[in-house]
């Protein structure tokens, strides 16, 4: 079921609140002032969290980290399956430490989804079995 609605009327907080309890899969998008963020869930638990901005996304995030170019991982990401988190992907290639991986994510997390809790107005929707976003 997607539900649609306005941040004023039903808070983050209780929003977030009601996809945890209910072991939701899907897709949270907050239209805010400064473009969409999206987070994923898989039964009811953050797995992703992207704000508007390109340089947020993993492959800008190893690049600024001085960890390995957009270029490389762009080659490496082409033998990564279609249904294998990048992340896990290149770790499994030895490109990234697992503590460096969670280090990126907890970067993500901050920026595309607890700078939203400072938010008094936007829209959202929740779309459930939204496809993961392995890249």
């Amino acid at each position: 079921m997607a539900i649609v609605g306005d941040l004023q009327e039903f808070s983050l907080p209780d929003l977030l609140q009601l996809i945890e309890r209910g072991s939701k899969t899907g897709q949270l998008c907050i239209w805010a002032p400064g473009g969409i963020y999206r987070i994923w869930f898989y039964q009811g638990r953050v797995i992703a969290a992207l704000p508007p901005q390109k340089e947020h996304r993993l492959e800008s995030l190893l690049a600024h980290s001085g960890l390995v170019s957009e270029r490389v991982v762009e080659k490496l990401a082409s033998f990564c399956g279609l249904e294998e988190p990048l992340g896990r992907c290149l770790q499994r290639q030895g490109l990234i430490t697992p503590a460096a991986l969670a280090k990126l994510f907890r970067h993500q997390l901050q920026t595309g989804l607890y700078s939203l809790f400072a938010l008094e107005s936007g829209q959202f929707s929740f779309l459930p079995n939204v496809p993961m976003p392995y890249r």
